[in-house]
């Protein structure tokens, strides 16, 4: 059983301290997700979901996850 809950960092910010920067990350993505969806790699839904999930991933807690 957990007592105490102690708040960590969320995955952006450790991300940070091996010199990642989140903005860059999501940049990146996104690019390369609008050429998929222009070369009709993946659909926008699909698109629009990934980006959802990497969004919600970069501000989620990288402890004790939902």
């Amino acid at each position: 059983m957990i007592d105490t809950v102690i708040n960590g960092d969320a995955t952006w910010e450790t991300l940070k301290y091996v010199q990642y920067k989140g903005p860059e990350i999501l940049k990146h993505v996104r690019d390369n997700l609008e050429k998929s969806v222009a070369l009709k790699k993946i659909s926008i839904e699909e698109s629009s979901h990934f980006i959802e999930l990497l969004d919600k991933t970069l501000l989620g807690y990288t402890y004790l996850g939902e």
